[in-house]
């Protein structure tokens, strides 16, 4: 019994002293002060490493393929010389596009699509964007 106090009275008596070491300090610099400091400076294989880790958008999960479709819509027709156009039923295929699913969200591909506008559907580009889950 006396032993045993007498170990968790010197790991009680290690533990005060060890804060009062070099290496303590060292071990508690602040990060972003540091250059020399692992985290500024990732290995290579370290999945921080790379240049689009500081996005929030984090990892590549998967790679989805959206299908181009066929669908029937209201589509305005340009008609010759000087004549007004007309808004007429026309089947359109619309292209596919990738979707890549990433740990806090989707990245959608630039793709053309049809939008409303009025009576009629007109063809629109939808540049690359990101949308969180």
């Amino acid at each position: 019994m006396r032993r045993l106090r007498a170990d968790n009275l010197l790991i009680v008596l290690s533990m005060a002293i060890l804060p009062l070491s070099s290496e303590w300090a060292f071990a508690q610099s602040v990060p972003g002060a540091d250059p020399n400091f692992f985290s500024n400076n990732p290995h290579p294989a370290m999945p921080w490493h790379s240049p689009w880790a500081l996005s929030n958008q984090g990892l590549v999960l998967r790679e989805i393929e959206v299908p181009s479709r066929s669908v029937v819509i209201p589509m305005e027709v340009v008609q010759p010389g000087s004549l007004p156009s007309t808004i007429e039923w026309q089947e359109v295929t619309l292209p596919g596009y990738r979707v890549t699913e990433k740990v806090n969200g989707f990245t959608v591909q630039g793709h053309w699509e049809v939008r409303p506008h009025g009576s009629a559907y007109y063809w629109t580009w939808v540049p690359t964007h990101f949308r969180s889950k």
